[in-house]
């Protein structure tokens, strides 16, 4: 996914940049498949600088943690960066640290490639442990625990009885019978 800034004869400028799938490489990460990719931006240029702010719009297919089944979780998250030409600042070990994200062009051309920018955005949007959405087969079980109502205990769950002392203590304190 391109953003080409040639395009632009006015700015500030808006541009909507789309595409069906892209490989960011993130099967590490639980990610098979990134697709319906949407980047809205809104655009600034000052000198050599494209000041670029807006949001990534996707559908990733997200390994669940606890099933390892395949889930589908739409990404929403916020992005901003700065697109500027190779060689504008010196990035060096001297160099004052900056927080901005920078995507860099060679040459004359501000022509920058985003897919960074959406990686960035599906690794946070997934989150560290993403879980089922839709309840697969895997899930049902402890999904089911989890719905039981209060006071219903199944004989893996039963209290250790050396902790009845305990539990009399706290009644006793708390006004509980």
């Amino acid at each position: 996914m391109k953003l080409d800034l040639n395009s632009f004869e006015i700015f500030p400028a808006d541009a909507a940049l789309r595409a069906d799938s892209i490989d960011l490489n993130l099967r590490d990460s639980g990610v098979s498949k990134v697709e319906a990719i949407t980047v809205q931006l809104s655009i600034q240029h000052s000198g050599d600088e494209y000041f670029c702010q807006g949001s990534v719009e996707a559908t990733a297919t997200v390994d669940c943690v606890r099933c390892l089944r395949p889930n589908r979780m739409k990404i929403n998250e916020d992005t901003d960066f700065i697109v500027c030409p190779e060689g504008l600042y010196d990035h060096g070990p001297e160099a004052p640290v900056d927080d901005e994200e920078y995507l860099y062009y060679a040459g004359n051309v501000p022509v920058v490639e985003l897919d960074p920018i959406v990686r960035e955005a599906v690794i946070l949007g997934i989150g560290m442990k993403p879980v089922c959405i839709d309840d697969p087969e895997g899930c049902r079980e402890r999904q089911a625990r989890l719905a039981r109502p209060a006071g219903v205990v199944t004989d893996e769950e039963q209290i250790d009885p050396r902790w009845e002392g305990l539990k009399k203590l706290r009644d006793s304190h708390s006004g509980h019978k």
